[in-house]
């Protein structure tokens, strides 16, 4: 366990990435500021150390982009390829800490179908979903992948 998880608990990380970006983002909130290199390494750093220590740096980096005012189809791919990187980057810290074995490796790549299927089934309802609702959907998202992580 983390030290985290020691003195708040298990489900307390779960919240605090993805039920608190949701909250943040349901105020309508939009980030205007400078998006350089100064930003973009703090989302490193903050998306790396959540991960790192919860499990849960993904939601940071989609609370980033979705404050972004810009248009849902370039938030979503910056969503896309930052939670891509992100997974890459897990995979190898374990793949060097040799925390994975053949069989957990095995099961990632079954997995991946499914993952992939779900990829391809999300962009399809991203062409459904009214451009003015993409960011409640999303925020919707973000406070049940928190309520469904507490729970586990």
């Amino acid at each position: 366990k983390t030290a985290y998880e020691i003195t708040y608990g298990d489900w307390s990380s779960d919240v605090c990435s993805s039920d608190l970006m949701a909250l943040l983002l349901s105020t309508g909130w939009v980030y205007r500021g400078s998006r350089g290199f100064g930003a973009s390494a703090l989302l490193g750093v903050l998306t790396g150390a959540f991960q790192g220590a919860t499990g849960q740096g993904g939601p940071i980096a989609v609370a980033y982009f979705l404050a972004a005012p810009v248009e849902a189809a370039v938030q979503r791919a910056n969503i896309v390829i930052t939670v891509l990187g992100l997974t890459l980057m897990v995979v190898a810290g374990l793949l060097v800490a040799g925390a994975i074995d053949a069989g957990m490796l095995l099961t990632g790549l079954a997995l991946s179908v499914p993952f992939v299927a779900g990829t391809w089934a999300g962009s399809q309802l991203f062409k459904l979903v009214e451009i003015a609702n993409y960011r409640r959907v999303v925020v919707g998202l973000l406070l049940l992948a928190g309520l469904i992580a507490m729970l586990k």
